[in-house]
């Protein structure tokens, strides 16, 4: 990983904690790729959703305190060891020898284009309350890296 997806990893713990979540889960990960600051990540969300300011207040609307004790660290929820797995294959598939921010955001879109948008977690929320598709994260992605040729139409990878 790099030093910033490594840094987005470490976010995505601190709001489990300030939650008092008892794992890591990817709704964590999504804020912390928001939080990170200027990242590939970043720059994806805000070409998609120009209020990109009202990110963490979309967030905080949306993704409840937990009761449960603090995450012991690395603690990480099935759902997010699931997504960083995927963003290894979206490393491969890009053909390159990290993972960066980029590849957890196209782990969080592939796995959003797999799953129900309604029953699976709050990043399904978030984005939709964003008016953000999954499909458009993965184009502006491949767009923004260079990789327009991977993306089909539709914005699932050619391989999906």
């Amino acid at each position: 990983m790099t030093d910033r997806a490594r840094r987005v990893m470490v976010l995505a713990e601190v709001e489990a904690k300030r939650l008092r979540s008892t794992t890591v889960e990817p709704e964590h990960v999504l804020l912390g790729l928001a939080d990170e600051g200027s990242n590939v990540s970043v720059n994806v969300l805000r070409r998609l959703w120009p209020g990109f300011e009202q990110f963490r207040s979309a967030y905080n609307a949306i993704v409840p305190a937990g009761d449960g004790n603090l995450c012991d660290p690395a603690s990480c929820s099935a759902r997010t060891e699931r997504l960083v797995a995927r963003a290894h294959d979206e490393m491969q598939q890009l053909k390159v020898n990290y993972v960066g921010t980029e590849h957890l955001l196209l782990a969080i879109s592939r796995e959003l284009l797999a799953i129900s948008r309604e029953t699976d977690g709050f990043v399904p929320q978030l984005l939709v309350a964003c008016a953000i598709r999954p499909e458009d994260i993965r184009r502006e992605t491949y767009e923004l890296l260079g990789h327009g040729d991977l993306a089909r139409k539709d914005g699932t990878p050619a391989d999906f």
